[in-house]
Parts: structure tokens; C-alpha cells; sequence
């Protein structure tokens, strides 16, 4: 009788254990998440621009990547607020670090690019650029591709046949409004501008 009770208590400490770690998991995450969303509404909702604020946001930031490594935005709204200060070296090292645990993020790999362009830096940003046009052609066809590969030729200044392509787009998507101002946006669009507004 002893015996089976040690089993049966042996067993629910086992049980305890197994919940546990995946609850401990889920509230570091979460409290990482937290943090990147006081960040954020601190900077980009009550003092957007002012320099203490995005300072203090930057180290949050920073702090909830110790709890949520794996979460892309905080990533993402680090090396945002580094940009919008002035500072695009720290964001390209932030995004670095992003793309060191997922390197074929193409969202990642646009944004550092468009880092390196501000930093005067254009061979590598073109190299960036590329990367993502090569990961975005071998992707699988979807039904936005051909809007993805357009937008990438826009980014890499790629003029080579990219009027004839919007063009065709623009017939081709003719009875999609959605599609069509993306497209129309985008023959319209200054390149400059379109970067700081993909940052802001």
C-alpha cells in the first residue's frame, strides 16, 4: 500500500513537472512580449521622435530579448528606433542578430538593407536586395508573388523591363482594387520615401 502511493505521488510530482515548464516557458515569453509593447507605445504613440524615450526603449528592448529571443518584432522595433535616432550601425548589429537565428527572414534581410542604404552603405544593402529577390523567386508561386518580385525589383532601383512589368500588372489585376493600388502606389512612389516610411 505504501509502496503504491510513493508510484502514485512519484507520478503526479512527474505530471507537476511536465505542466510546469512549458507555464514558465509561456510567462517568460509573454512578460519578453510585454516589455516589447511598452517599448513601442512609449516611442511610436506617446513621444514619438524624442531621443530619452527611445533610449530607454532601446534598453526594454533589449531586456525582452532575454525572454523572448525568438520574437522577430522586437527585433524588428529595436533597429526602428535606432534608425529613427540616427544610429544606423546599432540597427544593422540588432537586425544582425535576428538574422543570425533566422537567416533566410526576408522581411529581416529587406529592412537591413534598407539600413545599410541610410548608412551609405549600398553595396551592401544591394546585396541584401538581391538576397531577398533570390529567396522570394524560389519561394512558391502564391498568389502575390509577381507583387513581391515587383516590389523587390523597385527596392534593387531595377529599371530593366520593371515599367513594361508594372504595366502588365496593372491589366492583370484591373478588377482587384486592392492590387491595383499597390500597383498604382507604387509607379508613383519615390524609392527614398518609400524607405523611411518602411522604417517609421
Amino acid at each position: 500500500m505504501e509502496k503504491e502511493l510513493k508510484n502514485k505521488l512519484k507520478f503526479v510530482v512527474i505530471g507537476f513537472c511536465i505542466l510546469i515548464i512549458p507555464i514558465g516557458f509561456l510567462l517568460k515569453y509573454s512578460y519578453g512580449v510585454h516589455l516589447n509593447d511598452i517599448a513601442v507605445n512609449a516611442f511610436w504613440v506617446r513621444h514619438y521622435g524624442d531621443e530619452k524615450v527611445g533610449l530607454k526603449s532601446i534598453e526594454k528592448l533589449e531586456h525582452a530579448k532575454k525572454f523572448c529571443k525568438q520574437n522577430k518584432l522586437v527585433y524588428y522595433n529595436q533597429s526602428r528606433i535606432q534608425s529613427i535616432l540616427g544610429d544606423n550601425s546599432s540597427a544593422i548589429n540588432t537586425i544582425d542578430e535576428w538574422l543570425n537565428i533566422r537567416p533566410n527572414d526576408i522581411h529581416g534581410l529587406r529592412l537591413q538593407g534598407f539600413y545599410y542604404e541610410l548608412n551609405d552603405q549600398a553595396e551592401k544593402a544591394n546585396e541584401n536586395y538581391l538576397t531577398v529577390k533570390r529567396l522570394t523567386e524560389n519561394k512558391v508561386k502564391k498568389e502575390n508573388a509577381e507583387l513581391t518580385i515587383l516590389l523587390n525589383d523597385f527596392i534593387l532601383k531595377d529599371t530593366v523591363g520593371f515599367s513594361e512589368r508594372i504595366n502588365e500588372l496593372a491589366i492583370k489585376y484591373k478588377q482587384d482594387p486592392s492590387k491595383l493600388l499597390f500597383i498604382e502606389g507604387l509607379k508613383e512612389m519615390d524609392r527614398k520615401e518609400f524607405i523611411k516610411q518602411q522604417i517609421q
